[in-house]
């Protein structure tokens, strides 16, 4: 009985990384594994319910946009599985990258972002919370608006617009400065380093990007978006939307 028990245990390790598709169904690595699986109705019911699973987390996977960074580490695995004489040395080593592989998509599949929001004026601030919430990294830090503003009109040729002016006493530490793409739109990030060592951030679009931005100045909406507030707000060229993770009553501080 302990053969047994022992048996299943490494059965078990060794068809936790079988592939859903059943490509591995000739593989020599898991003959002995699923012979297992055949004789032992706990262990068979136990895979079929593991295949079931890794399908649907393949599924889940393929049907959300998944970040260059990860694309490319996978293809950086795939290359390392495509040389079959490494498997055939060891099963172990295989069983150990097939293993990270496996962490590696199930990372992706808990940690992936929602849905991107559509852009739009009334959810530029749910656009902001959302990459936010996202690693970033700056494209440049200056040590104050005057020379953010150089480095934009040298690198991108525009400069942004005006930044409230309590926003500009607070930032004691420097300006960070990136430019990214949303759905086809281009937005000017400032990260305002402030004394109290938090960061405000300062998003900026052309207003003729969203389709709902008004045409005339408007004052701040609001909001409190997860852990950060944000206020939206229209000087009738650009769509601006500052946010801190904070309080609604602190941000507004800073105007």
């Amino acid at each position: 009985e302990s053969e047994a028990i022992m048996n299943n245990t490494k059965a078990r390790f060794i068809l936790s990384a079988y592939r859903s598709d059943g490509s591995d169904a000739r593989d020599p690595v898991f003959r002995d594994a699923l012979d297992q699986a055949e004789q032992d109705p706990e262990l068979k019911e136990w895979f079929a319910n593991e295949r079931q699973t890794d399908e649907a987390i393949r599924h889940k996977l393929n049907s959300v946009d998944v970040p260059s960074s990860l694309l490319d580490d996978l293809l950086a695995v795939t290359s390392v599985t495509t040389q079959r004489a490494f498997w055939r040395r060891s099963a172990s080593t295989w069983l150990a990258v097939a293993a990270a592989l496996v962490l590696m998509l199930g990372g992706a599949y808990w940690f992936m972002p929602a849905r991107q929001p559509d852009l739009a004026f009334h959810t530029f601030p749910q656009v902001v919370s959302s990459f936010l919430h996202r690693p970033f990294s700056l494209d440049y830090k200056a040590a104050n608006l005057q020379e953010a503003n150089l480095w934009l009109r040298h690198t991108h040729d525009r400069s942004a617009p005006q930044p409230p002016a309590h926003l500009q006493t607070a930032a004691l530490d420097g300006v960070g400065c990136k430019m990214f793409n949303w759905q086809g739109a281009d937005v000017l990030l400032l990260c305002f380093f402030l004394e109290d060592g938090r960061v405000a951030h300062f998003f900026i679009m052309e207003a003729d990007q969203l389709p709902d931005a008004p045409a005339m100045p408007t004052a701040p909406q609001w909001a409190q978006e997860g852990q950060y507030a944000t206020g939206v707000w229209s000087d009738g060229r650009h769509a601006c939307v500052l946010a801190m993770a904070g309080s609604v009553d602190e941000l507004q501080t800073l105007l």
